[in-house]
């Protein structure tokens, strides 16, 4: 058996984080075209319907990085999405000054998508048309409360990126300086 396989699970969690952060950092970028392109693919992995190659296309128009696109699509998967919907009803719901509510409706819609396999076209339209019914059914408080949502991870994305860039570019340049002197 691999030895791969044999590391307990949250190992391997560690060690893919690590590398996705190091790739993220080493790009030849400027701090502001990554965490652009990283904002642009976390924001098109949230929404339904988009993904990688969406994120390559808007990223190239706006000028901004493409890998760092290409890894904010791999940060939310439509897993990830669904607490998202789950939570954009309450949020909406609150913020319209109807309390902090979940509608049994929208949630019994969402378990539909419990079995659906993403990786097919039809498992790709059975997500979207249940998607299609969340939406219906939950109205003006899912979509409020869905766009919140999805401002705050997709600037929480753009600004962690760019710190976490500015800072390691900084700590390069020292060493650099520091090397020739």
């Amino acid at each position: 058996m691999d030895m791969k396989n044999k590391r307990p699970l949250m190992e391997r969690l560690k060690r893919g984080l690590r590398l996705y952060y190091l790739h993220l950092i080493r790009m030849k970028d400027s701090p502001h075209k990554v965490a652009g392109g990283m904002a642009v693919g976390v924001l098109l992995a949230i929404l339904p319907g988009m993904g990688t190659i969406a994120a390559i296309v808007l990223s190239s128009l706006l000028r901004l990085n493409r890998s760092a696109a290409i890894l904010g699509t791999l940060i939310l998967n439509p897993i990830a999405q669904i607490p998202i919907w789950v939570g954009s009803y309450p949020l909406g719901s609150l913020l319209m000054g109807q309390g902090w509510r979940i509608s049994s409706d929208v949630v019994e819609k969402l378990r539909e998508l419990q079995h659906v396999s993403f990786m097919s076209v039809t498992g790709f339209k059975v997500y979207c048309k249940v998607i299609g019914k969340v939406v219906m059914t939950g109205g003006m408080e899912l979509l409020l409360g869905f766009t919140l949502i999805t401002l705050l991870i997709t600037s929480l994305s753009y600004l962690i990126t760019f710190k976490t860039m500015i800072v390691y570019q900084s700590k390069k340049r020292a060493q650099l300086h520091s090397h020739k002197g």
